[in-house]
């Protein structure tokens, strides 16, 4: 399945080059690549200039789905209650997180002293720094509505645009608050309908 922000995203990590640097060479704020990081198609003129400066095009498929990373791999035994989800199916799981085939592919773990089904999502960005850093997993429940969210605890949300992690603060009428670890990066609004489901974190894995 294509996502053009996933490949790009991606394609930054395995060359090593920062955010701020690609988002000088672009001309655009380091939020807004940030941004594009979430879009399953990019517009023609940042592809083509994206292509210029990393030497590939962002239209290709992402396959291979469903690996254990390492070290977790070597941790924690496969075929349990835990779902991962790493970075590079977060397009695929925003599309096919109902779909059961889909899910079936998805690789699962077993974690000592979580019960019931929960998922480990892959952490990126900047915005929870030292709650969770990019590389580690965010080990989730899904909650069934938005009614139940706690103010001050941490939740991965799944939006219509992307899957973020932020603190719930309050709910405004038709619209809920949210805000990040990193103060750097403010406030983020959400309308509730935008919100496809949340799941409220229970631990995080750090990266070793």
């Amino acid at each position: 399945m294509i996502h053009h922000g996933e490949n790009l995203k991606r394609l930054l990590r395995e060359k090593e080059i920062t955010q701020k640097d690609f988002a000088k060479k672009l001309s655009i704020s380091r939020v807004y690549l940030i941004s594009l990081f979430d879009k399953r198609k990019i517009k023609n003129d940042y592809r083509t200039k994206i292509k210029q400066l990393l030497g590939t095009d962002l239209d290709y498929e992402t396959k291979n789905y469903g690996e254990l990373p390492v070290p977790l791999a070597e941790e924690y035994p496969v075929g349990g209650n835990i779902v991962f989800v790493p970075l590079y199916v977060f397009g695929g799981f925003l599309t096919g997180y109902a779909d059961q085939i889909f899910m079936s592919k998805l690789q699962r773990f077993f974690l000592p002293g979580v019960t019931g089904e929960h998922y480990a999502f892959e952490v990126d960005g900047m915005s929870m720094h030292d709650f969770a850093s990019p590389g580690d997993w965010a080990i989730s429940s899904a909650q069934e509505s938005g009614d139940h969210f706690v103010r001050g605890r941490a939740y991965v949300l799944q939006t219509i645009d992307g899957l973020i992690i932020k603190y719930f603060d309050s709910i405004d009428g038709n619209e809920a608050h949210f805000y990040s670890h990193n103060k750097e990066y403010g406030t983020t609004t959400l309308p509730l309908k935008s919100i496809k489901k949340a799941y409220f974190v229970t631990r995080v894995l750090k990266k070793v």
